[in-house]
């Protein structure tokens, strides 16, 4: 972290902000305080973000010690991330890459990223921004090596005081839905098990679900969002790593068996019977656009 830090007081740094990530209106909220390059791994772009291309990263590409932070990547950020890589394919300077995110899957990038240096920076993208220095910080003190006689806290003048940082924009605030919102807590801390909120776009399913999450201590799974090449193959692997994460390596044995992978019907029987073990208590995993599996003759 320290070492993103320093590259964002130097003008060397360059966040990318995967799809989901950039669609949080605290996210947005908190980039807004910040001075540091933002794009969108994804098509859509929300302010201070802009599309991504080789042009917006030379921040980091052009500087000798440059990274760049992929915030949250996902399978739907695709085009953003083969952009990425050529930016760093064509770089004098090869950039050193931070994937902030949870839990990742490193064979989800193009084989140019995994061959850079990269660390990960484990933490949700909310609290990694969060955590970033904001605008308007104060500077280090001068050590006493480098003040000039006379000018010594004795013989300074009472500096003036600091109005302080003014958000840019107000944080999201969560209004109503009192009883669906006491309905899912009790689902999420009493029941567990598969919970399925339904209702027209726009609604507010997803902010429901985010504040019902807020008020429990459910340690969150990485989100997925189907989408167009994000469907079973996402959801199995991405169960496979955080089991593995938790101590049980089943599906992952079973989705490398030299045999070949068991037939849906069994891996979803294992799935079942990992999801409802002992080492998936206090887990949350939420899964975004489920009706996008759906036949559209449903």
């Amino acid at each position: 972290m320290k070492r993103v830090e320093t590259a964002i007081k130097e003008g060397r740094c360059v966040l990318a902000i995967g799809t989901r990530a950039l669609a949080q209106p605290g996210v947005q909220a908190e980039l807004r305080r910040r001075s540091v390059p933002v794009v969108a791994l994804g098509s859509s772009t929300v302010s201070p973000a802009v599309a991504i291309s080789e042009q917006a990263l030379r921040p980091a590409t052009d500087h000798p010690n440059g990274i760049v932070v992929l915030v949250e990547p996902e399978a739907a950020d695709g085009r953003g991330l083969g952009v990425v890589e050529r930016a760093f394919k064509s770089a004098k300077h090869k950039p050193r890459l931070v994937i902030a995110a949870r839990m990742f899957n490193p064979f989800g990038l193009p084989i140019g990223l995994r061959l850079a240096k990269l660390e990960q920076e484990k933490s949700r993208a909310l609290d990694f921004i969060s955590a970033l220095p904001a605008e308007g910080a104060a500077a280090a003190a001068p050590s006493a090596d480098n003040v000039a006689p006379g000018e010594g806290p004795a013989n300074r003048k009472p500096a003036a005081r600091k109005k302080p940082a003014r958000r840019r924009a107000p944080l999201p605030v969560f209004v109503g839905r009192e009883e669906e919102l006491a309905t899912l807590h009790e689902m999420l801390t009493t029941d567990g098990g598969p919970i399925v909120v339904h209702g027209s776009a726009g609604v507010g399913r997803r902010w429901l679900v985010e504040r019902a999450l807020q008020d429990t201590e459910l340690k969150r799974i990485p989100d997925i969002t189907f989408a167009r090449g994000t469907g079973y193959d996402t959801l199995v692997a991405r169960l496979a790593i955080a089991a593995k994460a938790l101590g049980d390596n089943r599906i992952h044995d079973a989705l490398t068996n030299k045999s070949g992978p068991p037939e849906p019907s069994a891996m979803a029987a294992l799935i079942m019977d990992v999801v409802s073990s002992d080492g998936f208590d206090g887990h949350a995993l939420v899964i975004h656009r489920l009706h996008d599996l759906q036949d559209r003759r449903d």
